[in-house]
């Protein structure tokens, strides 16, 4: 009988923490779902890596300049079932902007893409020299011979003149040189294939890189 004088005692100071737990609780919940997330910049770029985790996202935008607290990204992430499930690439991120928006921009994949173009008549020369100068390509092939980029790429050809398919080509920043190249040679082969399929049966030709170097003189 003598514990309900101090339970009486107990039931205001256990009132103050339940109403605090619930203000805690509703300030995150506005935090993650309506506030507006403080950038440092008008527009913010940010770099997610591939197979980063929510955590390492979270630190990611913090560091470029989106004043998120690291461990609410993470909850609402949890929360949403999206885990594995934000995509790599280069976002801009433009005020106003909540953490839900940034979690739907990384979801759908909606990333800021750098372009080139290769023009068809080109000798390879001129498409390094186009590649190596873009800012957006990271220039992991400059200085290397036509024969290492060849087997950098997957190649069996040691000489790459003709071989990469003039078109305008789309990528994230800082995608690297040696990709650009694997790029526009599958193309190149796809289209060199798709063209030998069809090919008369008069041709007087035994392989499909013979057609290639008959087309280009």
């Amino acid at each position: 009988m003598r514990s309900f004088p101090r339970m009486s005692r107990l039931w205001p100071l256990l009132s103050i923490v339940a109403i605090a737990v619930a203000i805690i609780a509703s300030f995150g919940w506005y935090q993650m779902r309506y506030a507006s997330v403080p950038l440092a910049e008008p527009t913010v770029r940010v770099v997610v890596p591939r197979g980063a985790s929510a955590r390492a996202i979270a630190l990611a935008l913090r560091d470029s300049g989106i004043r998120i607290a690291p461990d609410l990204f993470v909850l609402r992430t949890r929360m949403r079932g999206l885990d594995g499930r934000l995509k790599a690439g280069t976002y801009d991120f433009s005020a106003p902007q909540t953490m839900d928006g940034l979690l739907d921009r990384m979801v759908a994949g909606d990333v800021v893409l750098a372009t080139l173009r290769l023009i068809e008549g080109w000798t390879f020369r001129q498409m390094r020299a186009a590649i190596d100068s873009h800012p957006d390509i990271e220039r992991d092939a400059e200085g290397l011979d036509e024969a290492t980029i060849l087997k950098r790429i997957g190649s069996s050809f040691n000489q790459a003149e003709g071989l990469f398919m003039p078109d305008t080509y789309r990528f994230s920043p800082g995608t690297s040189a040696i990709e650009i190249y694997r790029q526009a040679h599958e193309a190149m082969m796809r289209r060199l294939a798709d063209a030998w399929a069809v090919r008369s049966p008069e041709l007087p030709l035994v392989s499909a890189y013979e057609a290639l170097v008959l087309a280009s003189i």
